[in-house]
């Protein structure tokens, strides 16, 4: 009986330190403290510890309770057209869809640490998030743009529970490209994720980041971070 006891004790205590070591609880609740190099792990463990080097330190430095979303997400049918996302033939069926539609975006500046005559140039982060119409779900589409050469991007995107503080999903992507101008070459990545799975009716807060590492002896100035609510159908 006395060594069951023990057992028991020891388990408790184990289980206790594990907490305390996590940077996230188990239902995935971040601290105050907690990174988003943390929360990545705590996804996807493998895939953060592919990418590159300064990419995770960045992470690691960036407290996911410090970020603030300088632009107020919009519908998206006050931005601009939503034909890009379904073919007009399914425009009655699609409506609710639309009418929940939303529009978030963040923009950095591109300057040069050592020359105040170099111009400054804007890079553009723009997320469009919509529920999925035939599952409990929410669609989330992200695009970064910067006009000049960035030697790694990455992508990051997670869905909190307003209520509990959980993140209930994540995803990310670095698949970042180049498109060759007539006089620079521009940076891109973009991300589009299904999140399904989620509880019917719903609202979430979905957070994106772009973390980004600007051309040798360039600065990027400004959040790329957006935050926006939506709610499944």
């Amino acid at each position: 009986m006395k060594l069951r006891h023990h057992r028991f004790l020891f388990s408790v205590l184990l289980l206790a330190l594990c907490f305390a070591l996590s940077s996230c609880s188990a239902a995935g609740v971040p601290k105050s403290d907690t990174t988003w190099g943390e929360l990545f792990r705590q996804f996807d463990s493998e895939e953060f510890s592919e990418l590159d080097l300064q990419l995770q330190q960045m992470m690691d430095e960036a407290v996911l309770s410090q970020e603030v979303a300088e632009n107020e997400a919009q519908p998206l049918s006050e931005v601009g057209s939503v034909a890009p996302i379904y073919p007009e033939e399914d425009a009655e069926e699609i409506e609710p869809v639309l009418d929940k539609a939303v529009f978030s975006f963040a923009k950095g500046t591109l300057s040069d640490e050592g020359s105040i005559t170099q111009e400054s140039s804007s890079s553009t982060f723009n997320v469009v998030s919509y529920p999925l119409p035939e599952e409990d779900g929410i669609r989330v589409d992200s695009y970064f743009y910067c006009p000049e050469k960035c030697p790694s991007i990455c992508l990051v995107v997670f869905l909190q529970d307003p209520e509990s503080g959980e993140c209930v999903a994540f995803s990310s992507s670095d698949d970042f490209y180049y498109h060759e101008g007539l006089t620079r070459t521009a940076s891109l990545c973009d991300l589009e994720e299904d999140f399904t799975g989620l509880e019917s009716g719903r609202t979430y807060t979905i957070k994106a980041r772009a973390f980004v590492l600007p051309p040798e002896g360039r600065t990027i100035e400004g959040s790329l971070y957006t935050e926006a609510g939506l709610a499944t159908l």
